[in-house]
This record gives C-alpha cells, sequence and structure tokens, in this order.
C-alpha cells in the first residue's frame, strides 16, 4: 500500500571537534516524510526506541530525541480526485500529452491543504513548460528535463501559461460543475 511509504534522510551530522577525540555527543537533523501522519507516527517512535536502544546498548546515557513540527510534509494526491482530472486533462490536452507518474516522495507546501483537519482532498500536477529547443530539449523521452529549481530551466512562457490556464479552467469547470 502507497500510503506505508516513507524517507528518512539524515541531513545533518554534527559531532566532535578533533578526529582523534571521541565526542561526548551528536547531533542528528531528519527530515521524516511520509503520505499518511499514522505511518510518521510509527517512523517517529521506532527513530526514538532505536537511538534509546543504541545508547542502551553502548553504556551511555538516554538520547535526547526532540521531535520538531513537519515544515514539509510529503504530498499525497487524493488517488479519486486524480483520476477524475487526469480524465479531464486527456480530453484538454490528448492522451499523448498526458503522463501517469508513480508518487513520488516530495516535500512540497502544496501538501499542507491535504493535511488540514477538514482533509481536504488535493491534486497537484506537474506542467511541462520546458520547449524542445531548451538545453537539455523538451521532448517525451528525454532521459532528463530540466526541473523547476534547474539553473537550465528555460520555459516556454506564452504557451505554458495558455496550456496552464486552458488546464486550469478544465479543472475549475469539472470540479464545479
Amino acid at each position: 500500500m502507497r500510503r506505508r511509504t516513507s524517507v528518512v534522510t539524515v541531513g545533518s551530522i554534527h559531532s566532535g571537534t578533533k578526529h582523534n577525540i571521541i565526542p561526548d555527543t551528536a547531533h542528528l537533523q531528519l527530515t521524516v516524510r511520509s503520505f499518511s501522519r499514522e505511518t510518521r507516527s510509527q517512523i517517529l517512535k521506532s527513530i526514538k526506541r532505536m537511538a534509546e536502544g543504541v545508547a542502551f546498548g553502548a553504556g551511555a546515557p538516554a538520547p535526547s530525541v526532540k521531535i520538531k513540527a513537519d515544515p514539509t510534509p510529503a504530498l499525497y494526491n487524493e488517488p479519486a480526485l486524480a483520476k477524475r482530472l487526469v480524465k479531464i486533462f486527456e480530453r484538454a490536452l490528448g492522451s499523448a500529452n498526458v503522463v501517469l507518474r508513480d508518487p513520488e516522495m516530495i516535500g512540497e507546501d502544496f501538501a499542507r491543504y491535504g493535511r488540514t483537519k477538514e482533509n481536504i482532498p488535493i491534486f497537484m500536477f506537474r506542467l511541462g513548460t520546458v520547449g524542445t529547443d531548451a538545453p537539455g530539449g523538451g521532448l517525451l523521452g528525454e532521459k532528463e528535463l530540466p526541473t523547476l529549481h534547474s539553473s537550465r530551466y528555460a520555459p516556454e512562457v506564452e504557451t505554458s501559461l495558455k496550456t496552464g490556464v486552458m488546464v486550469m479552467v478544465s479543472a475549475a469547470l469539472e470540479l464545479f460543475e
């Protein structure tokens, strides 16, 4: 089941001051992403349990494990909404121009809309904006297209805006009937 997928990233480790001195402390900064709150809770409990177990096994004092608020949760598209809108996008753009991708464990601010107490269903999609003459190409089948945060990203502005507006209007008309 995809909702149980999770990623734990150790983004920062700080310990010690010299190569030949055993440090008293180590500070790790982690990012935990999951598609569900239940999985996240289980992972966080597991991290704390493992840290305590390693310390106990080494005869060290119990570690201090601090959990901060989730800065950027993993994006989880509501499957029923995604299926509904993919049909609309295929009708608007042609099915050859709609590419379905496997879920990714990306951190995205948009995910917060789906993490409210009201459980608002969300669906985030990517709009192809890179032209065929851009560095790296823009044709389907290219191994690596420049992404939004890449220095090689070079959108075809007019075409991108027109396509984006058309797709969003199509989605709004479907959702608001």
